[in-house]
């Protein structure tokens, strides 16, 4: 049984579109990644729900989610 998901693991990763992943570095990047961006969202609908049930304002809401876009939106030059 471990031969078989082995050999499907080879398989997919000997694809031309995923061959970066063949390298170490790049799969501990790329999942790492992953896990940050789940972090990131999972703050966003925390923040987003803490707002809506302590307030019970869906203006507030408004008010608390634009505010997270403001530095993206007068500082554009400084995002990578």
């Amino acid at each position: 049984m471990g031969s078989f998901a082995a050999k499907s693991w080879q398989r997919v990763l000997g694809s031309p579109a995923l061959a970066a992943l063949r390298h170490r570095n790049f799969r501990l990047f790329y999942f790492g990644q992953i896990v940050s961006l789940i972090g990131f969202w999972m703050q966003n609908v925390a923040l987003a729900w803490v707002v809506l049930e302590l307030t019970n304002s869906p203006f507030l809401l408004g008010v608390v989610t634009f505010v997270q876009f403001v530095p993206n939106l007068l500082f554009p030059w400084l995002q990578e």
